[in-house]
């Protein structure tokens, strides 16, 4: 995530965010760790100026459901989405004042 490149910070953050999900997936909690560097990740791309603002937005989008699902024996749906959800929801409460500042300016 802090790779100037901005496809190889989408494919990093990719990778974290979905060791996040698969954490919350499997063992009903997120790692405190992988939760910290997500949530550095995230903040170090939404206060990057010099990023193109699509890159951008695809850098902090989560991986869908049917691209979490493909890495997957056996997938609950249900589990599934409340994991993810869980997640983004870890995210937005972290950073609600600045996504809301970004989408304002």
């Amino acid at each position: 995530a802090r790779d100037t490149d901005g496809f190889n910070r989408w494919e990093s953050g990719q990778r974290l965010y979905t060791l996040l999900c698969f954490q919350e997936y499997k063992d009903g909690k997120m790692s405190d760790k992988t939760l910290e560097y997500v949530l550095e990740a995230f903040e170090r791309t939404l206060a990057d100026d010099s990023m193109d603002y699509s890159i951008k937005s695809y850098a902090m989008t989560l991986p869908s459901e049917g691209t979490l699902s493909e890495e997957l024996e056996e997938v609950d749906p249900v589990t599934l989405r409340k994991a993810r959800g869980a997640v983004r929801k870890a995210i937005a409460r972290k950073f609600q004042g600045k996504l809301l500042d970004a989408y304002n300016n």
